[in-house]
């Protein structure tokens, strides 16, 4: 075993001892009722809208294949997109083989200042699509933006037409439309290991609705 081996397994243990639950395997059950990824993909970009996205905290949800599934998409579809990164949690080299000309990355300053960042952008005509990636935010920090915030964000979204997703933790957004929840059937060091398109298959999206009615 090579000494790069040796130090990748002892950095696996370091983290499974701060985050078990990054290691633990998704159960089946949890998955049942998911969309099909292409489908949630192409209903995101084609209607206006405040959405939510759910993922829990402290393990490997998907989020990242999903939003590099977006960006992607909009790419091909030549839409420029905003990417919101509060906690400036991307690393765009290793994201990305080429940097993609029609995404704009905002980073750092909190969520407050990620939805003063939002508020301008939906304003001008020029970025139809904008994700805010505020997933490792703490939910306090969500719950303390006031409600008539969200609203009037909700307003803006549907007046220009665009559409607007919030990456959360596990909080409730009244203002959105949609909500789903987020899980990947797969574990912390597979993130290093297995071929993207690996990570993104193993990606379930279920209505929140669904999901809560099923009692999971």
């Amino acid at each position: 075993m090579s000494a790069s081996s040796n130090s990748f397994e002892q950095v696996c243990r370091e983290v499974q001892a701060r985050f078990p639950s990054a290691f633990e395997k998704v159960a089946e059950v949890g998955v049942q009722g998911a969309e099909d990824v292409s489908s949630w993909v192409e209903g995101c970009l084609s209607a206006a809208g405040m959405r939510q996205v759910i993922s829990a905290p402290r393990r490997a949800s998907g989020s990242l294949e999903l939003l590099l599934r977006l960006v992607r998409e909009t790419g091909r579809r030549q839409m420029r997109m905003v990417w919101i990164d509060p906690c400036d949690c991307l690393d765009p080299v290793t994201a990305f083989t080429a940097p993609p000309r029609h995404l704009l990355w905002a980073r750092g300053g909190g969520l407050l200042r990620a939805l003063q960042v939002a508020d301008l952008v939906l304003r001008d005509e020029n970025f139809p699509f904008v994700c805010l990636d505020g997933r490792l935010l703490a939910p306090s920090e969500w719950k303390r933006v006031p409600l008539n915030r969200w609203y009037r964000l909700q307003r803006l979204v549907h007046r220009r037409g665009s559409s607007l997703i919030l990456w959360t933790p596990p909080v409730v957004i009244p203002a959105a439309s949609q909500r789903w929840n987020l899980s990947a059937r797969w574990t912390f060091p597979d993130c290093f290991t297995a071929p993207r398109g690996e990570l993104e298959a193993a990606v379930s999206i279920v209505s929140a609705e669904e999901r809560a009615a099923s009692g999971l």
